[in-house]
């Protein structure tokens, strides 16, 4: 049996037009080709089952079906980031919502890299994303994503992983024209999946881990659009992360404590 458009009908019954409509929120709905080949990709947002919040910006949920021809498909709008090295198929995070696969990143090359997200960032902004990180015993510092246009002046914001025992992870904003709003924490886990988020409502950097809010600090926020989005890398294509990512969100607005704290036990806010 084969199903299309006119088949399928959410939110009433298909037999009475006027009656039987039902009030709900549609949090995930996925629809698959007649092949199987998983989810369609030829439409963003919730056209492919994936729920698109108003402030929604980018999402790569770093899964084998929201991967093809070399890009990792941002499923909510039109940032797909080429992929250079990192692997697909790694397990992914699993632990609390279903997030499918990962992108495996070897610390010596691996990075992705998306278009412009676009301007509106100086007025609040969120990050979000699943990493399992491994410790490199190393002295350089290592970025998770950095949103920035070829230099650390023209840096929006930034994820970096200190890459000693201590398992610093180091989120910042650019505040001024020479220096970083930065908050450190030495809570990231090796070897395990760790959900962090860094949020900015204007005036405030807030850092979270596993849904808990773990430090905070004052910032102005000068830079507002910037031309790339690396995964993996910095700008100058260095500093490579190594370790699993998976479901990574941009959001561009600060997200709240309760909006956070969904994000990691619902996948969704």
């Amino acid at each position: 049996m084969s199903l299309t458009a006119r088949d399928l009908t959410i939110g009433r019954m298909p037999v009475e037009p006027d009656h039987g409509y039902i009030e709900a929120l549609v949090a995930r709905l996925r629809g698959f080709d007649i092949r199987g080949r998983g989810p369609m990709t030829d439409q963003r947002g919730i056209q492919t089952g994936y729920y698109k919040p108003s402030s929604g910006i980018a999402r790569w949920t770093l899964d084998n079906a929201d991967t093809a021809d070399s890009l990792a498909i941002d499923v909510w709008n039109n940032h797909d980031a080429s992929i250079y090295g990192a692997t697909t198929g790694a397990s992914g995070a699993n632990q609390t919502y279903d997030t499918g696969e990962a992108y495996n990143f070897n610390g010596s090359g691996d990075y992705l890299e998306a278009p412009s997200l676009g301007s509106g960032f100086s007025s609040g902004f969120s990050a979000a994303v699943w990493i399992k990180p491994v410790f490199q015993g190393t002295s350089n510092s290592n970025h998770i994503l950095s949103y920035e246009s070829g230099s650390d002046n023209d840096t929006i914001f930034r994820f970096e992983q200190d890459d000693d025992s201590t398992g610093e992870l180091d989120f910042g904003v650019r505040n001024g024209t020479d220096s970083f709003a930065e908050i450190s924490y030495t809570g990231l886990k090796e070897d395990v999946w760790n959900h962090i988020v860094g949020t900015f409502d204007g005036v405030t950097v807030d850092l979270y881990h596993n849904g808990s809010h773990v430090g905070s600090t004052s910032a102005s926020l000068v830079n507002d659009s910037a031309k790339f989005f690396k995964i993996g890398a910095r700008h100058t294509t260095q500093d490579y992360w190594e370790g699993n990512m998976d479901d990574l969100r941009i959001y561009i607005k600060g997200l709240s404590d309760s909006e956070t704290n969904s994000l990691y036990t619902d996948g969704y806010i």
